[in-house]
């Protein structure tokens, strides 16, 4: 009942599938039904888990060791002998997965983003990947992560606290084991997610997380006697529900379509758009298969780096053609770093390769657009990676509505359309993945405006101060305590 689950509870990628695939898992491990039941139950949890959102499982799997030798009355190496079984079983789940990722992946509409998580990437990860990329980064304000973190945690507890801390006790005398998993596996996974430097995934983590800590509730709310356990049950999940109403409560909230919005309006017509945000990136390319958006303009994900690499060509044949050979020179380029990074939304310019081959796709696409009397336009992010690797200047550089605009500067509108009503949303003030949208705008809207008035152009200037002004005093707000304190 807490509102992290309320608010994904309808995004089944790495939620609410995730949450179905832990408590498969315990119901295994836990069951005293047969082996072989107990095996295909504990079996199908991790491998859909293994599919689904690895890092989470992978961390679980240690966890479950203790606890089955305490519920076996056996020893650590036999309870890991015990598990090999479920194992088993879990890496034929999982490879089934992931053929039905291969055989989706042949569809020319198919829309993935690495997840559910890639091969590539569970090894990458199993190797270390995770941690150095991931971890102990500089500009990440762990303080600030840890008070979210907490304070969600809290958000979820607040009305168990007494039978989770009587739970914790009975455990401590009679079942320490269950406090690794209970106690244990949440505190190791709210340590991983401490040092993520991206809030988006951080909820996927939690889920499970959060699962495990109802095994001490369970246990204190067992020690009461007589119908209490019941009454006092439904009495907490009333209390949670109404702590948690208003996080959870979507009524109004369209920020999918504000977005959507603001970028119709910033595309000129027959525009190629190179985006890289998650939000910008991944609505327009399910507007564009569901409802066929724009399609006088090519909106090209990721940067030119399609979620696989045939992305391109099936959607934009004649484009993809008079790029071909810069396009397959860039993938070549950032595979041999890590062949995942051709499957999914992330890359950087990490060495002078890269940087090199990306720079000459870069250009070969504005020559293209120049040639087709098409404007070249992208967003902030990508802006960004193309100045900072020198592959193009600050005055080739001209904002369009929450765009920007690359070579020659085309008419657009006034800057930030900013759809009315979403921003002022409850559930944006509660919503821990808001914070990628929220930053993206107030960003964007500061450059663009420093932008205009360093060249004179009031009017527009103006125009996104005042989208500025706004979103800075949301941003205040946001930061002030819903769910917790927050720092730019």
């Amino acid at each position: 009942a807490g509102a992290t689950v309320w608010q994904w509870s309808n995004a089944v990628e790495v939620y609410s599938l995730q949450l179905f695939a832990t408590a498969l898992t315990l119901l295994g491990i836990a069951s005293s039904a047969g082996s072989r039941r107990r095996h295909l139950l504990a079996g199908i949890g991790i491998g859909i888990g293994l599919a689904n959102h690895h890092v989470a499982t992978v961390v679980l799997v240690p966890f479950l060791v203790p606890v089955v030798a305490r519920l076996r009355g056996i020893g650590l190496a036999a309870a890991a002998r015990g598990l090999l079984p479920a194992l088993g079983i879990a890496l034929g789940v999982a490879v089934l997965a992931y053929g039905a990722l291969a055989v989706s992946a042949a569809d020319a509409n198919a829309f993935q983003f690495g997840e559910p998580d890639t091969p590539a990437r569970l090894w990458h990860h199993l190797r270390g990947g995770f941690f150095a990329d991931s971890l102990w980064r500089d500009g990440v304000d762990y303080g600030g992560r840890a008070e979210v973190l907490f304070t969600v945690l809290a958000r979820h507890l607040v009305a168990f606290a007494i039978p989770a801390a009587l739970g914790v006790a009975i455990a401590w005398r009679r079942a320490r084991a269950l406090l690794w998993l209970g106690l244990g596996y949440p505190v190791a996974l709210f340590a991983l997610q401490l040092g993520r430097m991206h809030t988006p995934n951080m909820d996927a983590g939690l889920l499970p997380a959060l699962a495990t800590l109802g095994v001490p509730v369970a246990l204190g709310l067992a020690a009461f006697r007589g119908r209490w356990p019941l009454w006092f049950g439904l009495a907490a999940l009333a209390l949670q529900l109404a702590v948690n109403f208003a996080a959870a409560d979507r009524r109004g909230y369209a920020p999918g379509r504000a977005v959507l919005a603001d970028l119709e309006a910033s595309m000129p017509p027959r525009a190629i758009a190179l985006v890289s945000s998650w939000e910008l990136l991944t609505l327009s390319r399910l507007a564009i298969e569901a409802d066929g958006f724009r399609p006088d303009a090519i909106v090209v994900p990721a940067s030119l780096k399609g979620t696989h690499r045939d992305l391109l060509a099936r959607h934009y044949p004649e484009f993809h053609a008079a790029v071909r050979t810069e396009y397959e020179a860039w993938l070549d380029a950032i595979a041999a770093l890590d062949p995942d990074w051709v499957y999914t939304d992330f890359f950087e310019l990490r060495d002078a390769a890269t940087t090199a081959s990306y720079a000459a796709l870069a250009r070969k696409v504005l020559a293209v657009g120049a040639a087709d009397d098409r404007p070249v336009v992208c967003d902030r992010e990508t802006v960004r990676l193309l100045l900072r690797a020198g592959i193009v200047t600050d005055t080739a550089v001209t904002p369009c509505g929450r765009l920007f605009a690359l070579g020659r500067e085309v008419a657009s509108p006034p800057p930030f359309p900013l759809a009315p009503g979403w921003l002022d949303h409850s559930f944006l003030m509660h919503d821990l993945c808001a914070l990628g949208t929220l930053h993206d705008y107030k960003t964007t809207a500061a450059q663009i405006a420093g932008y205009y008035r360093h060249r004179g152009r009031r009017e527009l200037a103006a125009a996104a101060e005042t989208a500025r002004d706004r979103l800075d005093s949301l941003w205040l707000h946001y930061l002030a305590g819903k769910p917790a304190p927050r720092r730019p």
